[in-house]
């Protein structure tokens, strides 16, 4: 099931249901991913203020990043949906083969491992534009810091 294009509360019913995917990890990206939509608020609120215009190119950039890595996390959601279902399906299927179910687990892997990735870049972003950003957002990049951090959390703590 592809929820990046459907509405949040059919994604929040499905998360919410007795099946196994979405799961933390699909849940993980999306805070990741509004996270990084919180980073580009705040970087659109400082572009074109007057009151920071020695900040405009480095929020620029800032800006540029965030957008990259939103789109990136949004496809995680779904991507880690897909792995998750595709583990359990081997699973059931290919108990016995060790070496099918090690492949398996480790591409179930790779979702959460790329977010953890991206949401650590976006925290020092986070540092970057609490430096430079709009001040009345700082409050914004904050809730972006640990909607990040939560995500990255989640996810490393489950593979360490």
């Amino acid at each position: 099931m592809m929820y990046l294009n459907k509405a949040l509360s059919e994604y929040l019913n499905d998360l919410a249901a007795k099946s196994p995917a979405p799961g933390g990890g699909s849940a993980a990206a999306l805070s990741a991913s509004i996270g990084a939509a919180l980073m580009s608020m705040v970087a659109n609120y400082t572009i074109g203020n007057p009151k920071y215009k020695d900040a405009e190119q480095k929020s620029s950039a800032i800006l540029e990043k965030s957008e990259k890595y939103m789109a990136k996390l949004e496809g995680l959601i779904d991507k880690d949906v897909e792995a998750y279902n595709k583990l359990s399906k081997g699973i059931k299927e290919a108990a016995s083969d060790a070496a099918e179910l090690d492949a398996l687990y480790k591409e179930a892997v790779i979702p959460p491992f790329e977010m953890c990735k991206i949401a650590s870049e976006c925290l020092k972003l986070c540092g970057e534009l609490v430096d430079c950003g709009n001040i009345n957002l700082i409050t914004d990049t904050a809730i972006a810091a640990i909607m990040l951090e939560g995500a990255f959390s989640r996810r490393s703590s489950t593979f360490i």
